[in-house]
């Protein structure tokens, strides 16, 4: 379990689904020295072509784009989640899970300690899940670099970079991309701005055009995404997890589950959680997913799903990606830089209106 100021682990607490609490609109966090990071230099910015439209989501991210849709497809959230078509995309790029000393977190784990299966695997997870939820969100924030790739109607994105900065109370996020929409940045304030989030394009497009505020679930930002903005960060996704893994308990989902206790994730300790479902469950499109678990944080610091055929049976993981979210490097905030969240900062150039 992680604690602030110490990083000591303790027993899990009863398992529970944990409601996000109401946002303070009281900005009460102070200056304070900005974690070290080591960044990547930002690469020439890319120009964008094309009508701008704004899409936002989990793992939260948002990019200024013309989305893919195929033709006589509607470009829509509900389409997103709902459907788990068959795919025929580029392949994904997002790294395997790896425990220590092995490519495969299924198989010969049987005589190994740490290592748990069926229900209990799965109550073992949500129990992990409420306990970093209840000690994270504590944290006044954290920056990271965040990796996202999802799949809208039946279109697998590339694999894109964003630095991330995010705070807790008032929940504060700030990205700025370093692939895909390169030089592009997006920043929303809980209770400012009419509770808009505020995208400005990389490149020329965004020195011609400026800052571009928007709805964070209005319809064109919701069309090349998964979740609105509001739904990023670690402690979102644990919240999502948590309440498949829930329902999936009440309902006696027929799935095939294991937790191994020993492994690595970016050099980190992690536990590794896969479950692969039998037959497509109500309520969500999963047929397999994947997490590592930090030890320390209690947090998913990669998630990744994949979905069903058009049949709704089984298809090889390669095709049937749907999203992979991954947090890497993450520094914690002692106390939140007002900087990185004000629309005003100087580094950020951005061009309000």
């Amino acid at each position: 379990m992680f604690n602030p100021g110490t990083t000591s682990r303790t027993g899990f607490d009863p398992i529970l689904v944990t409601p996000r609490p109401q946002m303070s609109r009281a900005h009460t966090s102070r200056d304070g020295a900005v974690p070290k990071r080591s960044w990547k230099r930002p690469a020439v910015f890319a120009e964008l072509s094309g009508a701008a439209v704004v899409a936002i989501a989990l793992g939260g991210f948002m990019f200024v784009k013309t989305p893919r849709v195929a033709e006589g497809e509607t470009n829509t959230r509900e389409t997103a989640v709902a459907a788990a078509t068959a795919y025929r995309p580029a392949a994904s790029n997002t790294p395997d899970i790896v425990p220590d000393d092995a490519r495969d977190v299924v198989q010969d784990q049987a005589d190994r300690p740490g290592r748990l299966t069926g229900k209990a695997a799965v109550k073992r997870v949500v129990e992990t899940l409420a306990n970093g939820i209840d000690q994270f969100e504590q944290v006044p924030g954290y920056q990271a670099k965040f990796f996202k790739q999802e799949r809208i109607d039946g279109a697998l994105s590339d694999d894109e970079e964003i630095d991330l900065k995010l705070a807790h109370t008032p929940f504060r996020v700030y990205m700025k991309w370093r692939s895909g929409e390169v030089g592009q940045q997006a920043l929303y304030i809980d209770g400012e701005y009419d509770n808009q989030v505020l995208v400005q394009p990389g490149g020329l497009k965004g020195r011609l055009a400026g800052t571009l505020k928007m709805d964070p679930r209005d319809e064109r930002a919701m069309a090349c995404s998964r979740y609105p903005i509001t739904n990023l960060g670690m402690v979102e996704l644990a919240r999502l997890i948590q309440a498949v893994l829930v329902k999936d308990l009440e309902t006696n989902a027929a799935m095939t589950c294991q937790l191994v206790d020993e492994g690595t994730y970016e050099g980190r300790p992690c536990s590794h959680f896969t479950a692969t479902y039998q037959t497509p469950q109500p309520g969500h499109p999963y047929r397999k997913v994947e997490l590592c678990l930090d030890k320390e944080f209690e947090m998913p610091v990669l998630a990744r799903t994949h979905g069903w055929d058009e049949n709704g049976s089984p298809a090889p993981d390669e095709d049937t990606l749907l999203e992979c979210y991954r947090y890497h490097e993450i520094a914690v905030y002692d106390e939140v830089p007002e900087k990185d969240f004000d629309p005003k900062n100087r580094k950020y150039a951005l061009r309000l209106k």
